[in-house]
């Protein structure tokens, strides 16, 4: 993290990570990582996910349930942002850019 800061004072992880490496998060909490959690209704997610055809539904199954044993996002201090529609539609990137930005500007 340190090393990317001195690259860009900006920079955006795109990581789905497991919850065993919860650790690592607060690690790169402590060094300054905003974390933003893209939340979403499962049952839309996972016909999504299953209509992408690009990683097994059991993968998909596997980390919802340690999620869930996990309690997350609680407890992350994540900003949370919804990234589907209530129709379960993916939301356009830049509705999902502003709902981020203005909860960092808050």
């Amino acid at each position: 993290i340190r090393r990317l800061k001195e690259l860009h004072d900006r920079v955006v992880l795109d990581w789905g990570f497991p919850p065993s490496c919860i650790s690592l998060i607060f690690e790169m909490q402590a060094e300054g990582v905003r974390i933003v959690w893209f939340k979403a209704d499962i049952n839309a997610a996972r016909r999504i996910f299953n209509k992408r055809g690009t990683v097994p539904s059991e993968c998909f199954e596997i980390q919802i349930e340690a999620i869930d044993q996990a309690g997350l996002p609680c407890g992350l201090g994540a900003i949370e942002v919804n990234v589907l529609t209530r129709s379960g539609r993916p939301r356009k990137p830049e509705a999902i850019a502003k709902a981020i930005f203005a909860a960092v500007e808050c």
